[in-house]
């Protein structure tokens, strides 16, 4: 009997033994932990996410050493990008942001990421597994958000109107999906830099369409010169120095004929193209069309983010449209219900054709930032829609409790 009490009694001692050890080990080591990925504003304007924010906690009570994150994303233009940083010493209980821009040589839109400290367990932590994170697209309306619908009817009253594109690194035409486009004016700039002694420019637009092409050099207009099948070329009498000039195509239907496409030239004497340089010289277009009706509006209403809604019978037309605050977002989705003939996916004062996805679902993959609206117009009879949904990038937050 009394050596069966000794034997629970040691038993006993090791246990409470054991966990005082645990207790102290616990206690004297370190355990970081990512605990936010956001965005960050790296002042680089033509980027979609010019820069990102992440933040490391120490959950442990001990400071940790000097460690190194690494940190990978994929973009929507097919590159991997990847980054690794050290880590300063963060004391226990406290954390730690590191800013950084990562985009260059990609268009900076984003796909998915992935992040980890102390990857090669340099140091003994309370445990690894908050560590890494991965993370990717997600919604980036609130959902406490209203969407604004407007409803409109059609009036058989003939207008005129355009959509005009500011800072594009190029431009083949139509960038609205508005039919009877007449007119196609094409700004070319250079900001403060001139270029000299111009012999010729030449643009991909069709030849037949020369009679109907003018171009503007300084407030001269010039006549095309010749073409081909593919292009028109005008050859400059005189030698400019200058920075900026535009081309302007008249016609009908100008949305069915590939009227302007990239690439273009301006060539110099001594054979140089001086604009091929898409990412200095900055592009802007106006596209004119005509309607043989107006839109008059019926009514303006809200309806909570995510929900369905119905039209007026009488609406020939609705916009639903998000407020996206600026951010990120790589697409966004409704499901339509009705006789719709028409969908167009918006994001801000532009807008691009909307397809058909996947399950009942119509909307665009189409990267886009500091828009403050996103939304779609729908034509038809009947209209109304469900699911508004959005994907794109929002900040990622991760915590613990211990």
């Amino acid at each position: 009997m009394v050596r069966s009490e000794i034997i629970t009694c040691a038993f006993l001692g090791l246990i409470i033994l054991s966990l005082f050890i645990s207790s102290i080990e616990a206690a004297g080591y370190p355990d970081l932990s990512v605990i936010g990925v956001s965005p960050w504003d790296a002042n680089m304007p033509n980027k979609y996410v010019s820069g990102y924010r992440v933040a490391v906690a120490n959950y442990g009570s001990a400071p940790s050493p000097n460690s190194t994150m690494e940190f990978y994303v994929r973009t929507y233009d097919g590159k991997t990008l990847n980054k690794n940083f050290t880590v300063p010493s963060i004391p226990a209980g406290s954390a730690r942001s590191l800013k950084f821009s990562m985009c260059n040589g990609t268009d900076g839109s984003f796909k998915n990421g992935y992040v980890i400290v102390n990857r090669k367990k340099s140091f003994r932590e309370i445990k690894y597994k908050n560590n890494a994170r991965n993370f990717g697209l997600k919604e980036t309306i609130p959902s406490s958000s209203n969407l604004t619908v407007e409803e409109f009817r059609k009036d058989n009253n003939p207008v005129s109107s355009y959509n005009s594109y500011s800072d594009l690194v190029s431009y083949n035409s139509p960038l609205s999906s508005e039919m009877n486009i007449t007119e196609i004016r094409v700004s070319i700039y250079n900001g403060p830099s001139y270029w000299y002694n111009i012999a010729y420019a030449r643009f991909h637009i069709p030849g037949y369409m020369h009679e109907n092409t003018t171009l503007y050099v300084s407030g001269t207009s010039y006549s095309p010169t010749s073409w081909d099948e593919d292009t028109i070329t005008f050859d400059f009498p005189d030698i400019y120095r200058t920075y900026s000039a535009y081309v302007i195509v008249r016609g009908e239907s100008l949305e069915k004929k590939n009227a302007f496409r990239e690439p273009f030239e301006f060539v110099d004497t001594s054979g140089n193209n001086v604009v091929a340089d898409g990412n200095t010289w900055r592009r802007g277009a106006v596209e004119f069309y005509t309607t043989p009706y107006t839109w008059v509006k019926l009514s303006t209403k809200t309806a909570p983010f995510g929900s369905s809604y119905t039209a007026s019978s009488s609406a020939d037309r609705i916009t639903i449209k998000a407020n996206n605050g600026g951010r990120y977002v790589a697409g966004w989705f409704l499901i339509p219900r009705g006789n719709f003939t028409n969908i167009t996916a918006l994001y801000g004062s532009n807008s691009i054709q909307a397809n058909n996805a996947t399950g009942g679902y119509y909307g665009v993959f189409h990267p886009c930032a500091r828009q403050d609206s996103i939304g779609f117009q729908m034509e038809g009879s009947n209209l109304g829609f469900s699911n508004f949904r959005s994907f794109g990038f929002s900040p990622w937050t991760w915590r613990e409790q211990y």
